[in-house]
């Protein structure tokens, strides 16, 4: 699967759930800079005041 493709598919997912979420993708996929077996490094922001 293409690297677009699965950022897409985990910023719709974690937006399903917390539509006002801020999503941040870190680490070597960021950079550019990963090899096939790198890991996804995803920071997620949610605002839990209610």
């Amino acid at each position: 699967m293409k690297q677009n493709l699965i950022k897409d598919r985990i910023k719709r997912t974690i937006y399903e759930k917390d539509p006002g979420a801020e999503v941040y993708l870190l680490g070597s996929r960021a950079r550019g800079d990963y090899r096939q077996d790198s890991d996804w490094d995803v920071l997620i922001l949610v605002d839990n005041q209610e």
